[in-house]
């Protein structure tokens, strides 16, 4: 995305407003940008605050337009999105604006969807916060994504297709607010995004002087709970020559803090606030109460990301952007069950047939770590995979017998070829794999203690060895009895 929104804003670079722009010893003005270059390389350009372009969809997913703005000196940025749209309800239809700069390089994505959309069609909003530490050129653009007619009959393809969910839309000026008084938060990170009560807390704020003038002032943190429940946790002195900047770092406690918190910072002079920023974590002593999931690098096939330290730091800053805190990686060891501590570098899962790699997963768990992002793996009751029906083959009476069989399916073709990687490959890659099913499995008789530990044995030495936090079980299960999946715990 990011080439081809360069090679569009380079055809509209025409568009450097008033020379230099928006430099201003005291900033309290708004710039709009109104001239874009439309999908069919019209240019066209608007007056004052007046709708200045009525977009017709040809496609279900379009750029509409792009617009560009070279020479924006360092300062703190408010850039508001502006569009009118006929009432919509489809959830994933919506209108993508983006923002982009190179060097510093940042994006930033708002989508207008349909519950944004007032029902009598008047204009609504986004907003998006940037901050430059140095004068850069900025690219906007403008996109409509997932704009598809859908059928009336949710199963007859004969039902006459509706009218696009958005069938015309209209554009207005992107204005660009600079929004700071002379300093701007170029960074505020909290050590982690989750702590446990009592554990010590930090959090990093990096400040730049845009001004033409020497700053002395201070730097207030602030601890925010439930809605108004605001604590100042700290101050520090800053000071900063014209262009200069300065990273703080508050220590904070955790012992009185639960849930979701807000760490706000103001930097002052006086009563003057010149700049303020915030960063969020949670603290409870039950980590699930306050978890929020997402994907990740190597939630799949680990064996087949590109794990390296870039790509990890890129991820971790993908993950805290969203105040991610745990993860889980699912479908992963050679049997869920009965073998999650492979001894070979590489392997293919028991289940879904995954080509993982241990040093991946291990390199990944601990750079998550000091960021309090938990790793959770993945729990079965099943054996399954080649790993599960050896096991079987060794241990035939831990497994529940059906006429005289163990109970399971499995296809003697797919548990011989599993780890064969030239079989699976094609040009080199493993892409082409090849399995009457990828999810062989076997059930094992949890009515005996002998089985149950094996399962535990094999958790917490997968715990031990590659770093996970916990374990979510795929599904509700007992061992047996009562007593039986108890007995674990004392």
């Amino acid at each position: 995305m990011g080439g081809r929104i360069r090679s569009c804003v380079a055809k509209c670079l025409p568009l450097v407003l008033f020379g230099s722009v928006l430099a201003a010893a005291e900033p309290a003005y708004t710039v709009p940008l109104t001239k874009i270059k439309l999908a069919d390389g019209a240019t066209v350009e608007g007056q004052g605050e007046q709708a200045f372009a009525r977009i017709v969809p040809s496609k279900d997913e379009m750029r509409v337009a792009t617009a560009g703005l070279g020479s924006v000196v360092p300062g703190e940025y408010e850039i508001v999105f502006r569009a009118a749209a006929p009432a919509f309800s489809h959830t994933s239809t919506g209108i993508r604006f983006i923002v982009y700069c190179k060097g510093p390089s940042f994006r930033r994505t708002r989508i207008l969807r349909g519950v944004d959309a007032p029902l009598d069609g008047s204009p609504f909003e986004t907003r998006a916060v940037i901050q430059l530490g140095k004068t850069a050129d900025l690219a906007f653009e403008v996109d409509l994504i997932d704009n598809q007619a859908r059928s009336e009959g949710k199963h007859d393809a004969r039902q006459a297709a509706t009218p696009r969910p958005i069938p015309e839309f209209s554009l207005w000026p992107i204005r660009l607010v600079r929004t700071d008084k002379g300093a701007a938060i170029e960074r505020i990170r909290s050590q982690k995004v989750y702590y446990k009560p009592g554990e010590a807390g930090s959090l990093t704020v990096r400040v730049r002087n845009v001004s033409d003038r020497g700053i002395e002032g201070t730097a207030d943190l602030e601890l925010i709970q439930q809605v108004a429940h605001a604590q100042l946790a700290g101050s520090l002195p800053c000071k900063l020559a014209p262009g200069a900047e300065q990273t703080l770092t508050f220590p904070f406690a955790t012992d009185a803090l639960r849930f979701g918190v807000e760490a706000r910072v103001r930097v002052r002079e006086g009563d003057k606030v010149l700049t303020q920023g915030s960063d969020f974590f949670s603290v409870h002593d039950e980590f699930w109460a306050v978890g929020l999931g997402s994907t990740t690098l190597i939630t799949g096939h680990s064996g087949l990301t590109n794990v390296t330290p870039q790509s990890i730091e890129a991820d971790i800053e993908r993950l805290r952007s969203q105040y991610v805190n745990w993860w889980e990686k699912i479908f992963w060891p050679p049997d869920d069950w009965g073998d999650m501590t492979p001894e070979t570098e590489n392997w293919m899962s028991g289940q879904s047939a995954r080509w993982e790699s241990a040093t991946n997963i291990r390199t990944y768990i601990q750079a998550l770590k000091p960021h309090g992002i938990k790793s959770i793996t993945y729990g079965k009751h099943v054996a399954m995979g080649p790993a599960g029906w050896e096991l079987v083959r060794r241990k035939p009476e831990w497994f529940y017998r059906n006429g005289g069989r163990p109970s399971g399916n499995f296809h003697t073709e797919d548990l011989y070829t599993w780890n064969d990687l030239a079989y699976h490959s094609r040009n080199g890659r493993l892409d082409h794999k090849t399995f009457h099913s990828d999810f062989w499995t076997v059930s094992p008789d949890l009515r005996q203690e002998e089985v149950v530990m094996h399962g535990i044995r094999e958790m917490t030495e997968s715990a031990r060895r590659f770093g996970w936090d916990g374990v979510r079980f795929d599904g509700h299960w007992t061992a047996g009895n009562d007593a039986l999946s108890t007995a674990p715990q004392k």
